[in-house]
């Protein structure tokens, strides 16, 4: 699976049977996608936009930040939309309405912010920022629980994303600007595992990986390379020993 430009995001769907992403070439694609789902997507003019998947018609705008809107994410029954910026800030947004529920400054918004998740059980999200930082964060409260670093993240917006699929520890896994792939455990935050990139185009990526994005129920795991990488690649995951 190719664009024309570097991917900044992949995203599975949550029956794991459809991929979206998104690319520098201003295309976002959904491969063999027919669900007649909505999709969002964020934009460097700082607004989100909504879109519904089977005619590709904008269903909605919203001016949602003062700087290019980073990266976005839906909670698992689709009611509330989180999004962040380069403005240090994460929203969270109704989706039927677009009105904004809560504003989140983490940090008194210190660093860009360049993605944005929501935790498996729904309490937390999981933020990342160019100062090659992740914080898990509790989005009633505000307040960080757990900080994971040792990935190499602070030009590109580079995503994470929880895995639940490979054995009794969750575990969060992100992309570097190495090439790497790194999983931390969600609970001790030690990195358990890393997958490393390579310096010409092969099993690895060539270039740093923009995005990850964890298969609901398998244990298998997508990544995004950018320019000169380009490249989705599929891993099948080993269970952190």
């Amino acid at each position: 699976m190719e664009h024309e430009g570097g991917i900044n995001d992949v995203a599975w769907n949550p029956q794991g049977n459809y991929l979206a992403t998104a690319s520098d070439d201003l295309t976002a694609r959904i491969w063999d996608a027919e669900t007649g789902k909505c999709l969002a997507t964020g934009s460097f003019d700082e607004t989100i936009r909504f879109w519904d998947v089977r005619s590709g018609r904008c269903l909605r705008e919203l001016p949602a930040h003062s700087d290019p809107v980073s990266s976005m994410d839906f909670t698992f029954d689709g009611t509330v939309l989180a999004s962040c910026s380069f403005d240090g800030l994460v929203r969270l947004w109704e989706t039927h309405n677009g009105h904004c529920l809560k504003t989140l400054a983490i940090d008194s918004g210190a660093s860009p912010l360049s993605h944005v998740c929501f935790s498996p059980n729904g309490q937390y999200m999981l933020q990342a920022s160019l100062a090659s930082k992740l914080q898990l964060v509790n989005f009633e409260s505000g307040k960080v629980a757990k900080t994971y670093s040792g990935h190499k993240n602070s030009k590109y917006c580079s995503m994470a994303t929880f895995v639940t699929t490979l054995g009794p520890r969750p575990c969060i896994a992100a992309g570097s600007e190495d090439g790497s792939i790194h999983f931390w455990d969600v609970n001790s935050r030690k990195l358990v595992q890393q997958l490393p990139g390579s310096e010409e185009p092969g099993d690895g990526h060539c270039a740093a990986v923009l995005s990850v994005a964890a298969h609901p129920s398998r244990p298998v795991v997508a990544s995004a390379g950018h320019d000169p990488d380009c490249t989705v690649k599929i891993w099948a995951a080993e269970a952190p020993k």
